[in-house]
């Protein structure tokens, strides 16, 4: 399997798991597009609003009068009071790219413990510019960093909720044959 390469990697899943490629899309989760936009802000603010560059922060951003402006942003105007920030379009498609490439493999695949190293496989064959010139591979990589953190962080808040969840199950059901 080629580096980046999303479509081998859904081939493999699909064998692994024992399903056809054409029932792929019917197995896969994809996040809501608006929920993505409203992510690509918060990453905006995380990372764009830190390089203090304004070459990049004009590229990356737009106002909010522009940004209510777009069918995206739909969740953003409404829980916007003043201070939430509206992503370029160029900011959100990369963050888009991020999420289908995180929840293409997280529906696919079982977590453990090269997980991060296999997103950071897929993502790394993105060939995209974001932000300037002179900052785009510190933006790119906070950006893909802070995504990627942030998203795994609840995953695996996620995860820690159903196990404990099973947990607690099993222990009332043991506790309900004793009685």
């Amino acid at each position: 399997m080629a580096l980046g390469d999303l479509d081998s990697l859904d081939d493999a899943a699909c064998q692994k798991l024992t399903f056809p490629i054409e029932h792929h899309s019917l197995v896969q989760r994809n996040s809501n597009s608006r929920l993505v936009y409203h992510m690509a802000g918060y990453v905006a603010k995380k990372c764009v609003e830190m390089t203090g560059c304004d070459m990049c922060h004009t590229l990356l951003l737009v106002p909010a009068s522009e940004g209510t402006a777009d069918t995206q942003s739909a969740f953003t105007s409404f829980c916007d009071k003043g201070g939430l920030l509206y992503p370029s379009k160029e900011l959100f498609e990369f963050v888009n790219y991020l999420e289908g490439v995180f929840t293409g493999c997280f529906s696919m695949n079982h977590l453990h413990a090269d997980s991060i190293l296999d997103v950071l496989s897929l993502v790394m064959g993105k060939e995209k510019i974001i932000g300037c010139a002179a900052h785009e591979a510190e933006v790119k990589a906070n950006i893909v960093r802070f995504y990627i953190v942030t998203r795994l962080h609840f995953i695996i808040k996620g995860v820690n909720r159903a196990k404990e969840k099973r947990r607690k199950m099993a222990q009332l059901l043991k506790m309900r044959r004793c009685t």
